[in-house]
């Protein structure tokens, strides 16, 4: 008689598992053997795969993700092969970003960077705005996609720039170079300056000034009024301004020339003429009586001796300007014109004057012994006759 034994079955049990990445491995708990004599689980065979897939190994799963476990008994003498199967799911962990920018910053021309960081290095942040420059309130979205073990995140920021705030210190006005009397302002070069932040002007630049006036508004204007606050600047300062005198020249005083005075008449009688809108002319000595011509002196008294500089004119003395001028002495005789009367007088020009009108008799006349002279056409037997004297 034949008698067989057959192999017993054994009962398979292990838990799912349902975590969250954690940087660490995931195996099954709870694994279990049940069989009628005692069977170590380390017999047991247990292994990993991706679900949807075929492809086990023995490695626990560590990154997030939805896997298979499979549990094999292998079989032995008493007792058949048996296999189970688990899950094992692991979710994405939270990812955290965290804010490391400072509230606010005050405007100072350069780029200023929004920075964060983040509980993970599976993804870069993405920033909204970055590198900020100008003055303003800026609302930035910092965010982090999903990855592998990590959800997606995102943060709200405010980050606010506040205007610079300028003041007279920080501006420094230009130089002026200098001008001539007689110029205008705007003929002066504004030089250096804090012309980073603005330009600079004169305030008057068709007004020409004294020599006494040294001080003249320059105006500035910024470039930049949004990210920076000029409220405590002065927009306008005195600039030291240099107003040379003017250098008169030779050419430009014209003394009277072609004077004539008659004989026996002081230098008082005869007006000089003022040509010249720098000053006047006026004779030193009036009450001198040249007797035959000759030189005089004049002096010249300028209007302006403040803004003009006399110093290159020939006679200056520091108050006036003085010259000598030539004065031709004229003579007046009386000769009796009776019908054809000789003349004997020696002579170089005759002019015959009667009543205010002159009348050319003749340029020059030789002395004669006898001469038919010119019919008169006047009723006088008497008139002046000026003689010029050369």
């Amino acid at each position: 008689m034949r008698f067989e034994i057959l192999r017993a079955n054994v009962i398979l049990t292990a838990n799912d598992i349902a975590t969250v990445f954690n940087f660490e491995s995931h195996a099954p708990t709870g694994i279990s053997i049940i069989a009628v004599e005692y069977i170590s689980i380390s017999t047991l065979i247990v292994q990993y795969a991706i679900l949807g897939t075929t492809t086990f190994i023995d490695l626990p799963p560590v990154d997030a993700g939805l896997y298979v476990v499979r549990i094999t008994f292998p079989g032995s003498l008493n007792f058949n092969p048996h296999v189970i199967y688990r899950a094992i799911i692991i979710e994405r962990a939270e990812a955290t970003i965290i804010n490391t920018t400072v509230a606010s910053v005050v405007f100072n021309g350069n780029p200023h960077e929004i920075t964060a960081s983040l509980n993970h290095i599976e993804a870069d942040l993405a920033f909204s705005q970055n590198h900020l420059v100008n003055a303003g309130t800026y609302i930035i979205l910092i965010s982090s996609p999903q990855t592998l073990n990590f959800r997606a995140a995102s943060i709200v920021i405010e980050f606010t720039i506040y205007q610079r705030v300028m003041t007279n210190a920080m501006i420094v006005f230009p130089t002026a170079s200098s001008i001539t009397f007689g110029q205008f302002i705007y003929q002066s070069n504004l030089i250096g300056g804090s012309t980073v932040f603005g330009v600079f002007a004169w305030q008057e630049p068709n007004r020409q000034p004294a020599v006494a006036q040294t001080q003249h508004l320059v105006g500035f204007t910024p470039y930049d009024t949004h990210n920076n606050d000029w409220s405590q600047v002065s927009m306008a300062r005195n600039v030291n301004l240099v107003v040379n005198r003017l250098i008169i020249q030779n050419t430009q005083i014209a003394f009277p020339t072609g004077v004539a005075k008659v004989h026996g008449q002081s230098l008082s009688a005869i007006i000089l003429n003022q040509n010249n809108n720098l000053g006047l002319f006026a004779w030193e000595n009036l009450n001198i009586q040249l007797s035959t011509s000759g030189n005089a002196w004049v002096s010249f008294t300028p209007h302006d001796i403040t803004n003009l500089n006399w110093g290159s004119v020939t006679g200056w003395n520091g108050t006036v300007v003085r010259r000598q001028i030539n004065v031709t002495v004229s003579h007046m005789v009386t000769l009796n014109l009776n019908g054809g009367t000789a003349v004997t007088t020696s002579i170089q020009a005759l002019w015959i004057c009667w009543t205010g009108l002159c009348e050319l008799i003749i340029e020059r006349l030789i002395v004669l012994r006898q001469l038919q002279f010119f019919k008169i056409p006047i009723a006088q037997t008497e008139a002046h006759i000026l003689l010029e004297s050369y």
